[in-house]
């Protein structure tokens, strides 16, 4: 396995700081993702891409993705199956084009998360509000911004 993605695992099973998420993702992405790939559906690609790493995690997480979720649909909750790794995870994915400010997308994505109370999914599986961590990962182009709530 790769130094990224044992750091892509390691942010999830230790709960580090957004910055390394943001960083392992976007390391990966430059490596791995073709600007081709994600011309024309990106976030669509990207979400897939994400799901497809984070599948390396399935026997710690119930990781579905799309989900219908309190008003909405989640892009990827990640709901614990141990009480080792009791932390779950609700991921929103925004892609902006060239000239928009992905800070403002992913602002909107952690609004998103919250108006639609895609935590309901979570808390109705027994992970307690103060163990949710809420993640807006937005992609411009190739280059990948992540922040936390």
């Amino acid at each position: 396995m790769s130094d990224g993605i044992k750091d892509f695992i390691s942010f999830f099973l230790e709960n580090k700081i957004p910055s390394v998420l943001e960083q392992t993702l976007s390391d990966l992405t430059l490596d791995l993702v073709s600007v081709y790939d994600v011309a024309k559906l990106p976030e669509a690609v990207f979400h897939a891409f994400v799901l497809g790493l984070l599948a390396n995690l399935r026997n710690v997480y119930e990781i579905p993705s799309n989900v219908e979720a309190g008003y909405g649909r989640a892009d990827i909750l990640m709901i614990p199956k141990t009480r080792t790794y009791s932390i779950g995870y609700i991921i929103e994915f925004k892609s902006v084009k060239r000239e928009e400010d992905e800070d403002k997308a992913s602002t909107a994505g952690l609004v998103q998360i919250k108006d639609n109370e895609y935590m309901a999914a979570l808390l109705n599986a027994g992970v307690p509000g103060e163990r949710i961590v809420k993640l807006s990962v937005t992609l411009k182009g190739k280059r990948v911004t992540v922040h936390k709530e």
